[in-house]
C-alpha cells in the first residue's frame, strides 16, 4: 500500500517523531507531509525495533504498530500540572504584556514546532504583531 503525500503522511511522521522522543534508535522527524528518504528511514527504524519487516512502507501492520506504540507512550506519560497564567475572566489583547504573553508566545512557538503552518515568535512577553 503507497501511502499518498499529504495528511496521511504527515500523521504519521507526528507519531514516529513522539516515539523517537522516547526511543533512541529512531531519527526525529519534522513532519512535512511527504513521505520521502528521511520517513523511509525512520520507517526502516522503526520496523526494526518493532521486529517488523524492515521494507521503509508503512504497510497496515506498520501503520497499526506506530500508532499502537504513540498511543502506549501518551498514556504512560503523567499527566501535565496545571499553570494559573490565566485567571477567569482574563484577556490579553495588542499591547498586553507579561507572563500571559509570554505563556502565550511560548505555545506559539512550540506549535510551530510540530505544525507547518505555524510560525515561530520571539518570547518578549509583549503582545506585539
Amino acid at each position: 500500500m503507497k501511502i499518498p503525500d499529504g495528511l496521511p503522511v504527515t500523521d504519521l511522521q507526528r507519531a514516529l517523531r513522539e516515539i523517537s522522543r522516547t526511543d533512541g534508535t529512531l531519527d526525529s522527524l519534522i513532519p512535512d507531509g511527504v513521505f520521502g528518504p528521511e520517513t523511509t528511514r525512520t520507517v526502516q527504524q522503526f520496523q526494526r525495533s518493532a521486529g517488523l519487516n524492515p521494507s521503509g512502507k508503512a504497510d497496515l501492520e506498520t501503520w497499526n504498530s506506530v500508532f499502537a506504540r504513540a498511543a502506549q507512550l501518551r498514556k504512560s506519560r503523567a499527566p501535565a500540572l496545571g499553570a494559573a497564567f490565566f485567571p477567569p475572566g482574563s484577556s490579553i489583547a495588542p499591547g498586553s504584556t507579561g507572563d500571559a504573553v509570554l505563556a502565550v508566545q511560548i505555545m506559539l512557538c512550540t506549535l510551530s514546532d510540530n505544525f507547518i503552518n505555524f510560525d515561530a515568535v520571539k518570547h518578549t512577553g509583549i503582545y506585539d504583531e
